[in-house]
C-alpha cells in the first residue's frame, strides 16, 4: 500500500463525501483496504482518526453554514448527520465552544479544521532532504490563456486550491478589486490604466483586498521596494525560516520578484538543501517546475504567508 496516495484519495473521497452518510467502512473500502488497517494507516499519517476527522470537518461547514444563513438548527443538524437537536447541539458546542443558536447571534470566530493536505518528505542520495506539499496545481497563467489575471490572484489560487477551497480566477480577481484595472485594447485585455492613476496605493493592497475577503489571516514581509518603502529587517536566514517552517505546516508561500518583474507573485511549495533550494511554479513559467538554486533570497522583493483561516 502506498501510504501517502492512500490517504490522499481518502481525504478526496470524504470531502467530496461530507454530506453522505459515510463512515470509516466507506472510506477503506474506496481505497480498497481492510478498515482495520487503513485505519491505523490514516492515524499514523494524519495524527487522528478517520470518524474524528469527518466529525471536524462537518462540524466546520456546519458552523460556517449557521453564520452565514439563516438555516434553522434542526436543519442544519439532519444535513450534517445528526439524528437530533440535542446531538448535534452537544457535537457543536464541544468542537466551537458556543451553541449553535448563540453562534447564529454573535460575531465570534468559529473554530475552523480545514481539509488535509498531505506533505511529503524525500530523504537519501547524497545526504538530500527534499520536502513538498502535495496537490499543489501548476499555474498556467500565460499570454495565450488569462493574461487578463494578474500574478497574485494566479498564485493564491493554486495555493487555496491545493488546500481544497473552491474560489475560482475571476471571482478572486472580483474580489482583490484588481478587474479596474483591465483595459480591451487591441482585442485582448491588457493590464492598464494607470493615467487614471487607480493603482494600489501600497503594494499589497489587492493581495490584502482578497485576503481578507476570503478569509485567510496573513504574514506580509516587504524585503524592498522604492526607497519610500520600509524594508525588512530580518536577516536572511529568518527569511528562509519563514518559508521553511510555513511549508513545514502545509502552506504553500506566495514570494514575489522571482519571476523577474518586482511585483509579480510566484508560489512556492517545497525546499531541499535546508533552504537553499526552494522548489515551485514561476508566473510566466507554463509547465515547468521551477527550482531556485542558491542565493534566491536577493530575487525576492516580498512574500506572503498565509497564517490562518477565519470566517470571512
Amino acid at each position: 500500500m502506498n501510504w501517502i496516495d492512500d490517504t490522499q484519495k481518502a481525504i478526496h473521497f470524504i470531502e467530496s463525501n461530507l454530506l453522505e452518510n459515510i463512515n470509516a467502512d466507506d472510506v477503506s473500502n474506496h481505497i480498497h483496504s481492510s478498515t482495520g488497517y487503513f485505519q491505523k494507516t490514516f492515524n499514523i499519517v494524519t495524527g487522528i482518526s478517520i470518524s474524528e476527522y469527518i466529525r471536524n470537518r462537518r462540524l466546520t461547514l456546519a458552523g460556517e453554514e449557521l453564520k452565514n444563513t439563516q438555516a434553522k438548527v434542526i436543519d442544519i443538524a439532519m444535513k450534517y448527520g445528526y439524528d437530533s437537536p440535542d446531538s448535534f447541539t452537544k457535537a457543536f458546542t464541544r468542537f466551537h465552544g458556543v451553541t449553535p443558536s448563540a453562534a447564529q447571534k454573535s460575531n465570534k470566530y468559529l473554530k475552523i479544521f480545514s481539509p488535509f493536505t498531505i506533505n511529503i518528505i524525500i530523504q537519501g542520495g547524497f545526504n538530500m532532504s527534499r520536502k513538498l506539499i502535495a496537490n499543489i496545481p501548476l499555474i498556467t497563467m500565460s499570454s495565450n490563456s488569462h493574461a487578463y489575471l494578474n500574478s497574485f490572484t494566479a498564485a493564491l489560487y493554486a495555493a487555496i486550491k491545493g488546500l481544497k477551497e473552491e474560489w475560482d480566477y475571476t471571482e478572486l480577481l472580483m474580489l482583490s478589486g484588481a478587474g479596474n484595472r483591465l483595459c480591451w485594447t487591441e482585442g485582448k485585455w491588457v493590464w492598464g490604466n494607470e493615467q487614471l492613476a487607480n493603482c494600489g496605493s501600497h503594494p499589497f493592497e489587492y493581495p490584502e483586498r482578497v485576503l481578507n475577503a476570503i478569509g485567510w489571516k496573513y504574514k506580509y514581509t516587504l524585503i524592498k521596494n522604492d526607497d519610500s518603502e520600509k524594508i525588512t529587517d530580518k536577516t536572511d536566514d529568518e527569511i528562509k525560516q519563514d518559508i521553511m517552517d510555513s511549508i513545514e505546516r502545509g502552506m504553500p508561500v506566495l514570494i514575489q520578484g522571482m519571476s523577474g518583474d518586482r511585483r509579480d507573485y510566484s508560489i512556492f511549495y517545497g525546499y531541499e538543501d535546508e533552504g537553499n533550494t526552494l522548489i515551485g511554479w514561476n508566473y510566466y513559467q507554463n509547465n515547468a517546475e521551477l527550482y531556485l538554486k542558491k542565493n534566491w533570497i536577493n530575487k525576492l522583493t516580498g512574500y506572503v504567508i498565509l497564517t490562518e483561516k477565519v470566517n470571512p
